[in-house]
C-alpha cells in the first residue's frame, strides 16, 4: 500500500494477489493455490478469510469478478466481524475449457454439435447445451472431419502426426512420423471428404498431400511462391483449390499432382478463406474487399460481392448442405464493435441477414445438415448457435 502524496510505501502485506477496495475503502485481495483449490478472498488488514470461490467455468478471471462482488455485497450489509458464521463458500459447475485461439465446430447431427476442447474432443447436446460425450481428453485437436460413414476423423500435430477415429480413440487409424513432416507446416490443414488423404499448407507455398494407404510419402504440389493460406478439396475429392500469400488461387488435380487452372481476380489478393460448395459447382474466396465465386468446372469469375471498409476481410466462409445460402463471419472491421455473421442467397448475390453476438474474430463456422441452424466458433472460446430458418 503506497501512500500517493508522498509516493511512499505505507505497509505490505505479503502472500496476496489482485487487491480491490471497496466503496466504503475497505481493502481485500485474493489468494489462489491452484485450478484444484479453492480461491480464497481476505479482508487484508483484519487477516480475515471472507470467501471461498471453486474456479470452475471462467477460471480464475470469473472467480475474480465474483470475490468483488460478493464482498462489496457482504461489506456493504454488515461488519467485516459479524460476517464470518462459517466461510461461506461458492461452488461453480465446472465446464469443458474451450481452446483459444484455435477453435473448431462442426454438426454431426441437426441435434449434434462437436467441437474440440482445450484438450480432446466433445459431443454437445444443442438442445440442452450441454456436452454429451468427450474424447481423446489429453490430445489437442487441430483438425477434424465427418465421413459419409458417420465416422469422425480427429486429427493431432506436434512432433508426429497422429490420427484418430474418435469412436475408437483407443487405437491410432493412421500416424505420419516426423520424418515425413516438413518443418514449415503452416495452419491450413484439411480432410478429403472420404477421410482418405489429408492436405497440408506449407509456409514455403507447398501444398503436401499424404494418401493414409502411404502415410510416409506425401505428394508435392509445387507452383505457390509464398505460404499457403486457405485450402479445400471438392466434394468429390479428386481437386483442391489453395490460396497463397503470393496473391493467387489455384486449383490441382489431386490424383497428378499437377495444376489445373489459376483463379480469375481483377485484382490480387491475398485468399485468407477458400471454399468449394457441397454441390461441388462453385468455389468461393475471401479477397480482401470482396468475395469472388468461379465456376467449378471453367473456373471463370460467376459474382463478385463486394464488401465496404466496414467489413474488410470476411472470412471464414462456409455454404449450406443445399448450396443455396453462404455464410460469412466479420474477421475484421474497421472499429471492432460489429462483428457480424451474414448470410447471402447464392443465386442473387444478396445479403439476407445479418447475426449479432460476437466480440470477438469467428474462427469456425458450420450450417446444420438441415440448413436451420449455424453454429459459430469464436475466438475468445465460445460457441454460438443461431436460429436461421426465419431468414431462408
Amino acid at each position: 500500500v503506497w501512500d500517493l502524496a508522498s509516493g511512499t510505501q505505507k505497509t505490505e502485506f505479503p502472500n496476496f494477489d489482485a487487491p480491490f477496495y471497496t466503496e466504503d475503502s475497505r481493502l481485500f485481495a485474493l489468494v489462489y493455490y491452484s485450478s484444484s483449490k479453492p480461491t480464497e478472498v481476505w479482508h487484508v488488514e483484519s487477516r480475515e478469510k471472507l470467501l471461498e470461490i471453486s474456479v470452475g467455468i471462467g477460471g480464475y478471471g470469473v472467480a475474480k469478478s465474483i470475490a468483488i462482488a460478493q464482498a462489496k455485497h457482504l461489506t456493504n450489509h454488515s461488519p467485516i466481524k459479524h460476517i464470518d458464521d462459517g466461510i461461506p463458500t461458492i461452488t461453480l459447475d465446472r465446464e469443458p475449457q474451450l481452446p483459444w485461439p484455435a477453435m473448431k465446430v462442426m454438426w454431426v447431427d441437426d441435434q449434434t454439435l462437436a467441437s474440440n476442447l482445450s484438450l480432446g474432443f466433445a459431443l454437445w447436446d444443442v438442445d440442452k447445451k450441454c456436452v454429451q460425450e468427450t474424447f481423446l481428453k489429453g490430445e489437442w485437436i487441430n483438425a477434424m472431419t465427418l465421413l459419409p460413414s458417420g465416422e469422425i476423423l480427429a486429427m493431432n500435430y506436434d512432433n508426429e502426426t497422429k490420427i484418430w477415429d474418435v469412436n475408437n480413440p483407443e487405437e491410432l487409424k493412421v500416424k505420419i512420423t516426423t520424418t515425413s513432416v516438413p518443418t514449415e507446416w503452416h495452419h491450413p490443414k484439411v480432410f478429403a471428404p472420404y477421410g482418405d488423404q489429408l492436405a497440408v499448407g506449407g509456409k514455403n507455398g507447398t501444398v503436401y498431400v499424404w494418401h493414409f494407404e502411404n502415410p510416409e510419402s506425401p505428394m508435392h504440389f509445387t507452383g505457390h511462391t509464398d505460404e499457403i493460406l486457405s485450402l479445400a478439396f471438392s466434394p468429390d475429392g479428386k481437386r483442391i483449390v489453395s490460396g497463397s500469400k503470393d496473391n493467387t488461387a489455384r486449383v490441382w488435380d489431386v490424383d497428378l499432382g499437377k495444376e489445373i487452372a489459376e483463379l480469375t481476380m481483377e485484382t490480387p489478393s491475398d485468399p485468407l478463406d477458400i471454399v468449394f460448395s457441397p454441390c461441388g459447382n462453385l468455389i468461393v474466396g475471401e479477397l480482401n474487399q470482396e468475395f469472388r465465386l468461379w465456376c467449378a468446372k471453367e473456373y471463370k469469375t460467376v459474382r463478385v460481392i463486394p464488401q465496404s471498409e466496414v467489413y474488410r476481410k470476411t472470412c471464414p466462409l462456409v455454404f449450406s448442405a443445399c448450396s443455396k445460402y453462404l455464410a460469412g463471419a466479420t474477421w475484421w472491421n474497421k472499429d471492432r464493435e460489429n462483428l457480424a455473421i451474414r448470410i447471402w442467397d447464392v443465386s442473387s448475390g444478396e445479403q439476407i441477414h445479418a447475426f449479432n453476438g460476437h466480440n470477438s474474430s469467428v474462427q469456425s463456422m458450420a450450417f446444420s445438415p438441415d440448413g436451420a441452424m449455424l453454429a459459430t466458433a469464436c475466438r475468445n472460446g465460445t460457441i454460438l448457435v443461431w436460429d436461421c430458418k426465419p431468414y431462408l
